[in-house]
């Protein structure tokens, strides 16, 4: 899993949003994301603390 470009990312939204809102939506996704990628870490070294 990646996180997309702000580009790779714009070609899935709304036209029709300005692109300051673009751009905030751009940084809550790249948060999540990065929250997402954390915990698949944090869980692949637990499983290897258990092993």
């Amino acid at each position: 899993m990646r996180i997309l470009t702000f580009d790779e990312w714009l070609e899935d939204q709304d036209e029709e949003r300005t692109l300051d809102d673009l751009r905030e939506e751009y940084l809550r996704y790249v948060e999540r994301m990065e929250r997402k990628l954390e915990r698949r870490q944090l869980k692949k070294v637990e499983r290897k603390d258990k092993k």
